[in-house]
């Protein structure tokens, strides 16, 4: 673990952590972070690689849990980043009344497995922050049952802060969900609420083509499908939200969506 806290009684910020590295690989609960509990601010997380792979609860994150300021995360990988399964997380968090920072990632390629997420996230009033993630290649996201995967900024049910807005730039990409039945965590590039703060909006600039299969099969007993947990790209005030969906643009050299995929802005 290398990490940097400010405590609950310290006034001061903790620091900001940087790291370089060739090839990194963090997994079984490897952590990169930076915290705030109280008044003073997380520092921002900063790891330049060539070559970075997050599995088995590899975590790089910064959070606040008091009044302080969440830190950024800054990711910048040359080759490729690699984010294997569940609990592998590049992630700004607020669960206080200070705002989570932003997630800024760069990558020669990005492949982003069952259950893994960049993501900003609130679950207090504390807004959640911007995700920016650019990668100059090829972009796969590949979700699977019962786990939530992909790009997002979130606020939580119970929450009143706001999410953020979220922006990918891509060569080209693919997301599919590998396993369509019905009530399948979604596959998503996403701004979401959940509670009374606002979803933010979301765009996705591809220079060349994009696939999206939800990979959804199965229907209601009136014949109709019915897909909660949609694979696609979207901003939505969910189920028992008041507060708004933000805006959805996508530009692409070419564009499919197959088998209940969807781009979408929503109020459920």
């Amino acid at each position: 673990e290398i990490s940097a806290t400010s405590g609950l009684q310290a006034t001061g910020s903790a620091g900001n952590i940087t790291v370089r590295a060739g090839n990194l690989t963090l997994s079984t609960n490897s952590i990169i972070a930076s915290n705030t509990f109280g008044v003073g601010n997380a520092g921002n997380v900063n790891v330049t690689a060539t070559e970075l792979t997050l599995s088995t609860n590899g975590v790089i994150s910064a959070s606040t849990l008091g009044s302080g300021k969440g830190g950024d995360v800054n990711i910048a990988v040359s080759d490729h980043l690699t984010m294997t399964d569940a609990t592998s997380d590049l992630a700004a968090v607020t669960n206080g009344s200070g705002n989570s920072g932003n997630v800024t990632v760069s990558a020669g390629s990005l492949t982003i497995g069952p259950g893994a997420s960049i993501v900003a996230d609130t679950a207090a009033s504390g807004n959640a922050g911007v995700v920016s993630v650019t990668v100059a290649g090829n972009l796969a996201i590949t979700g699977a049952r019962d786990e939530l995967t992909g790009i997002s900024s979130r606020a939580d049910p119970g929450s009143t802060g706001n999410a953020g807005s979220v922006t990918v730039r891509a060569g080209s990409l693919a997301m599919t969900n590998v396993d369509g039945t019905e009530g399948s965590a979604a596959t998503e590039i996403s701004s979401s609420t959940f509670s009374s703060g606002n979803a933010g909006d979301v765009l996705v600039v591809v220079a060349g083509a994009v696939t999206i299969d939800g990979n959804f099969t199965s229907s209601s007993s009136l014949g109709v499908a019915v897909n909660v947990s949609p694979t696609g790209i979207n901003s939505q005030a969910g189920i028992g939200a008041t507060g708004n969906a933000g805006s959805v643009v996508v530009q692409a050299a070419s564009m499919s969506i197959e088998r209940s995929g969807e781009t979408s802005s929503s109020t459920f």
